[in-house]
């Protein structure tokens, strides 16, 4: 199951690519880390968003990567980086990554900021879900 599952995300990879490319509107960036108990599996979802022409939300979830390391800002940094410049995702077709409020997410952003050269306060987006859940 898992090959099969793997295969089709290879079969898909170019049509994603080619649908954020030809997406008008800026893209939006959102991931979520795990960590197994023992510390020695850790997974990062990486999804992104934006508007169609039609005005519709278009979501991807792009990657479920296992990470080596631990669950670190700069472990982080290197998988969106490396996501990004899969998915040719470049500076100017980034709107706000959306993250919850743990401070590895400094990290991550602080390393993005130097690599694609933008304003971290104006490109980070806070997770509402994140912070309700916090709230109650």
């Amino acid at each position: 199951m898992v090959d099969y599952i793997l295969a089709n995300y290879k079969v898909y990879l170019p049509s994603i690519t080619r649908a954020l490319a030809a997406a008008k509107l800026l893209l939006y960036i959102s991931f979520n880390g795990w960590q197994t108990p023992n510390g020695k599996l850790t997974l990062t979802g990486v999804y992104i968003y934006y508007l169609n022409k039609e005005g519709r939300v278009v979501d991807y979830m792009l990657t479920l990567p296992a990470q080596l390391g631990q669950h670190l800002g700069i472990n982080y940094a290197e998988v969106i980086s490396n996501v990004l410049n899969m998915f040719k995702i470049i500076k100017e077709r980034l709107s706000y990554f959306i993250t919850n409020n743990a401070r590895i997410n400094d990290t991550y952003l602080d390393y993005l900021v130097v690599k694609f050269n933008f304003n971290k306060a104006h490109r980070r987006a806070r997770c509402a879900y994140y912070i309700l859940n916090l709230v109650t």
